[in-house]
């Protein structure tokens, strides 16, 4: 999705676009969040500024044009900045138009509106009564909307005689092609680090050197060892409060999730008419096959089968005629809403209950936690009344009744034997605000979005260092040999490089190291080749014909060496049409650069400055 967003930023096109958000017809009925003190500007640009209240609708407007995504999840796509950017830029280019004196004619807004289908009445033409009508329905006057419309289409003068790029020129185009299709054989061998050699085993003065200058790779992480508090119903849920009574009405109010209904699985052949449909029963009575029908008709299984549905999913009279039976076979004619059918019944799936007493304990589970849910807010006053009176938050679990385990973790939320630390808060920046407190630092109680709350106290914190050598020799002695295999296959793959470019044939070097020779041919820039990898494919396509190359892959240790057998120039004159079109397409790519690059421009040159204060109150209301 944020690559769409990104996108539809760059189009300049697009940013003329969020000038109509405040002329389109809308009510959001957010007039009211604004009497109390907020921030009434959320951003500046040079002289104008853009009002928090303008904001909130663009932003909801596009909340709403996104299928009424969440703020929090809106902020995390940059949907804010998107939003306040394109704004910035209507303002910009409107300064703009004002100080070169750019207008829209009075015809032009004129037609722009009479042609608009918001305004169009029955008879499919502008109706003035309409247009009054809805301008009074959203608080506008005819001059402001006109001011409005006037502004948009001056943007879009300006902007055309800015960018108004249509074509590439034809050369380009031409490069680009015959690049793009330019097509190359060659030959290669794989080289990995795993086939080589194990390498002679090292003495304690080269482990302790490597350990030493890789130390990063050999450094405990730092641990804190914090105390926490979280209050969530789950963990506090306890199943033994809930009778058996009360979960059995829980289980009879749901029954219907407890229960599977009937399933039949069925075949449905439409026939032209009934008579047609009655004469193929006949048929099947008379020992005919369903399937031979079914060839017959010009439909293949997957045709004609509906799989496994219930009772309640199929129209009435189909589901009396299938459903009542009590037996698997052809049962029919059925006037369906696609014709006469007969219907293939190939299996039953019998309905079926699931016993209370399989689910009690999971009904007595969810019971138990919606009442420890409800009484959490209860249960957090408690809490924060005995921390006011100085209770640490040890003190508080004794007292409360509460767990307050004491972890030990790093920030990859890892113990010191590298298992993963279960049971903390599920939120994005619980390692963050850990990491960034002190020894006997407590954090304030705080609520999560789904209703519990959390608080830590830092115990102790491991600073990271170096683990002793002889702590880590296993590990040390393995990073080591894995690095020395790998440094002999670049030198190798090197080394063979530089024969094939002194002239020595690729065959025999292949055979001297026991290397298999593979071919690849007519490939291009443009199509991937998974074979050799990016980095092996742009050092063939940078090579002449007859050239040697290497490269490592994506997988270190394993390098591709080869030659360059062929090169095949693509011809331009084959693809006329082609890179015409590519030629458009390049010239509409060049225009949306230069209109974005020139409302940057404004926008840099005006001077832009942006309110936190109010963006955060806006987001934070759109929430609600």
């Amino acid at each position: 999705m944020i690559e769409t967003l990104r996108a539809f930023a760059k189009s300049w096109v697009a940013m003329l676009l969020l000038s109509l958000l405040v002329i389109s017809f809308a009510a959001w009925g957010i007039t009211d969040m604004f009497s109390a003190s907020v921030p009434s500007v959320a951003a500046k640009v040079g002289d104008e500024k853009i009002r928090t209240e303008d904001f909130n609708d663009a932003f909801r407007g596009q909340l709403e044009r996104l299928g009424n995504i969440s703020p929090s999840v809106a902020r995390q796509l940059g949907l804010d900045q998107l939003v306040l950017r394109q704004m910035a830029t209507t303002s910009a280019l409107n300064q703009e138009t004002e100080r070169l004196g750019i207008s829209a004619g009075d015809d032009l807004v004129r037609e722009t509106i009479t042609s608009s289908q918001t305004f169009t009445g029955p008879n499919g033409e502008f109706d003035p009564e309409i247009y009054n009508r809805l301008l009074a329905v959203n608080g506008l006057q005819r001059k402001e909307y006109e001011a409005r419309i006037r502004q948009s289409l001056s943007q879009q003068q300006l902007m055309q005689s800015v960018a108004g790029v249509s074509t590439a020129p034809q050369s380009l185009a031409q490069m680009i092609w015959a690049a793009q299709n330019e097509q190359r054989s060659i030959a290669y061998v794989e080289l990995t680090a795993a086939g080589l050699p194990a390498p002679e085993a090292p003495g304690d003065e080269t482990l302790a050197t490597f350990h030493s200058d890789n130390a990063d790779m050999f450094t405990a992480p730092e641990y804190r060892s914090i105390r926490l508090l979280w209050l969530n119903a789950a963990a506090l849920a306890d199943p033994q409060t809930v009778t058996d009574d009360a979960a059995r009405a829980a289980y009879e109010a749901q029954i219907d999730s407890y229960r599977t209904p009937e399933k039949r699985n069925l075949d449905r052949l439409i026939f032209d008419d009934m008579d047609q449909a009655t004469e193929a029963l006949a048929r099947i009575r008379d020992g005919e096959s369903f399937d031979k029908l079914v060839r017959e008709r010009g439909f293949t299984a997957s045709d004609v089968a509906m799989g496994y549905v219930t009772s309640a999913s199929l129209d009435p009279a189909l589901a009396e005629a299938t459903f009542g039976e009590t037996t698997s076979g052809v049962v029919g004619p059925v006037e369906t809403a696609f014709g006469p059918a007969l219907i293939n019944i190939q299996g039953v799936m019998p309905a079926s209950e699931t016993p209370f007493e399989e689910v009690a304990q999971a009904i007595k589970q969810r019971l138990a936690t919606q009442s420890a849910g409800r009484d959490l807010p209860e249960q957090a006053n408690s809490v924060e009344d005995l921390r006011a009176a100085g209770a640490t938050l040890a003190e508080v679990g004794d007292q409360e009744g509460l767990p307050v385990p004491t972890l030990t973790l790093s920030n990859a939320g890892l113990d010191p034997e590298g298992n993963p630390v279960d049971g903390l808060p599920p939120i994005p920046d619980f390692f963050a605000k850990v990491f960034a407190m002190e020894i006997g630092e407590e954090m304030d109680l705080t609520v999560l979005p789904d209703g519990s709350y959390y608080a830590v106290e830092v115990a102790d914190i491991t600073p990271a260092a170096l683990q002793p050598l002889e702590q880590v020799r296993s590990d040390v002695l393995s990073a080591w040999t894995l690095n020395a295999r790998r440094e002999a296959a670049a030198a190798k793959a090197k080394d063979i490089e530089a024969q094939l470019a002194a002239g020595a044939s690729l065959q025999d070097l292949a055979a001297a190291q026991e290397l298999e020779v593979q071919e690849l041919d007519t490939i291009t820039r443009t199509i991937p080749q998974p074979q050799i990898g990016e980095q092996a494919q742009a050092k063939v396509f940078a090579a002449e014909e007859g050239a040697a190359f290497s490269s490592e892959t994506r997988e270190p240790g394993r390098y591709i060496i080869g030659v360059v057998r062929k090169i095949l120039p693509a011809d331009p004159e084959t693809a006329r049409e082609v890179i015409a079109q590519q030629a458009d397409q390049m010239g509409a790519g060049l225009s949306e650069d230069l209109g974005y690059l020139f409302a940057n421009a404004t926008i840099d040159a005006l001077g832009f400055e942006s309110n936190p204060n109010a963006i955060d109150y806006v987001l934070g209301y759109s929430g609600r």
